[in-house]
């Protein structure tokens, strides 16, 4: 029963951001045409959307008392609903409505009204709305489900804030490793916020023996092409707009413990199994904590500098290991050799 306005804060982090999809399937925007919602975004101090605007988020507290910091990572993770942005199963959401198979919610739309009214609720006119489809940001009442239908990696309103150095973790079930959710976002952020990322996606090509050279990739994220360009072009890289994305999209790589890829030899599918199977035994759970872990270790590990420290003056110094090497040797080893900003 946390209230958003109270999550506890001295100004450091973490910042909470809990990403949800406002499902607007009649709105006159023309740029939510095939996605049939908007980016809408809970925390501590505003909350919103770009098509429906933004509200302090304790006005929208007072208008809303059910809506707290559990209610809103209920409502981020409302995977089942009867309307789901893009995702949304046409054919079946009259049935799912009318069955009562969703998880959203309906919030009152802090732009349409100031205060509740008595008897003020989305009753059986806005039951008939989410079955038909007919949401509008133009409405009392907002339909809010999980942000992946939208954009299922939580990272586009990190983009949106421009954040230097991003961490994400992508566990959805793609057995051939296309990182579709990566590239979805790739075109959402050069569509909507003019951001280009450059994706090298080969460290996650499947060899024959069905493993992959790399745990993680570094996505380089330009926040402003015309000022990167001037800026490498000048010699001054220092002054370019980047940032950085740690992807992690786990597969094998033959550098995990024997219990891990004797689980995977049991189950072929590991380590992407449906997420229908919500039930795991001990075995299951072990395999993907320590593959996680495993990824992690080989990311922050002083092990990653071995290659650095190598190429210095001196292979027999060990050096201390602070966040500018880290990122350095990071870099070094996940980036494109021909990449222009570490040429």
């Amino acid at each position: 029963r946390l209230a958003l306005s109270d999550i506890p804060s001295a100004g450091a982090a973490p910042y909470h951001l809990i990403g949800t999809t406002v499902n607007l399937t009649t709105s006159r925007d023309p740029n939510l045409r095939g996605r049939d919602g908007d980016f809408f975004v809970i925390s501590k101090h505003h909350s919103g959307s770009p098509v429906c605007g933004y509200v302090d988020t304790r006005t929208l507290e007072a208008m809303e008392p059910h809506l707290d910091l559990g209610t809103a990572m209920a409502i981020s993770g409302a995977a089942a609903s009867s309307n789901m942005g893009w995702k949304t199963l046409h054919s079946f959401r009259f049935l799912m409505t009318l069955t009562n198979l969703r998880l959203g919610y309906w919030l009152r739309n802090p732009l349409r009204s100031t205060r509740p009214k008595p008897f003020d609720s989305p009753g059986p006119w806005y039951l008939f709305k989410e079955m038909f489809g007919l949401m509008s940001e133009e409405a009392n009442f907002l339909n809010l489900s999980d942000g992946g239908h939208l954009e299922n990696l939580a990272v586009y309103e990190l983009l949106r804030r421009r954040c230097k150095f991003i961490v994400c973790v992508d566990s959805g079930d793609e057995k051939g490793m296309e990182c579709t959710d990566l590239m979805r976002l790739q075109r959402y952020a050069e569509i909507d916020l003019g951001v280009k990322m450059t994706v090298d996606r080969s460290g996650f090509d499947l060899m024959p023996s069905g493993l992959v050279r790399s745990h993680a990739i570094l996505v380089k994220v330009d926040y402003d092409p015309e000022k990167t360009t001037a800026a490498i072009a000048a010699g001054r890289v220092d002054e370019a707009p980047l940032g950085w994305i740690l992807y992690f999209k786990l597969g094998l790589n033959g550098t995990e413990p024997e219990y891990i890829r004797d689980y995977k030899r049991v189950e072929t599918s590991f380590p992407h199994q449906s997420t229908a199977d919500q039930i795991y035994d001990e075995a299951q759970f072990e395999a993907y904590r320590g593959l996680g872990e495993c990824a992690m270790e080989g990311a922050l590990s002083e092990e990653l500098l071995k290659s650095l420290d190598a190429s210095g003056p001196s292979t027999h110094a060990r050096h201390p290991l602070t966040l500018e090497r880290w990122f350095t040797a990071l870099a070094s080893n996940l980036l494109p050799d021909d990449d222009p900003v570490f040429r």
